[in-house]
């Protein structure tokens, strides 16, 4: 919080922002995934397809009929519930929220 530079994670494409829970950081990415990361800054999961997010996915965005339930399409947003659950807000035509229960 002194503002002093730690460190810069590479390895994201279009993260959009951060939000974190107990010990871990949650990175949604532009291009259709989600990463939970531990105290470390190591990914511990990649939810979603992503097999190259800065380019070889296609933009679903304004294409409803295309979606599939449990794929990500644009997470824009994601923040944890204070029990550790997950709300993930995409950006899309008519605009859609996932929300992952924790087990």
């Amino acid at each position: 919080m002194d503002g002093r530079y730690l460190e810069t994670l590479s390895g994201f494409g279009l993260p959009a922002n951060i939000d974190t829970w107990q010990n871990l950081m949650l990175v949604p990415e532009l291009k259709a995934c989600v990463f939970l990361l531990n105290e470390k800054n190591q990914v511990v999961v990649r939810l979603g397809l992503a097999a190259d997010w800065l380019g070889q996915i296609k933009d679903l965005r304004g294409q409803p009929d295309e979606w599939v339930d449990g794929q990500f399409v644009h997470p824009h947003d994601a923040c944890f519930c204070p029990n550790g659950d997950i709300f993930v807000a995409e950006w899309v035509a008519t605009g859609r929220v996932t929300k992952l229960v924790r087990v």
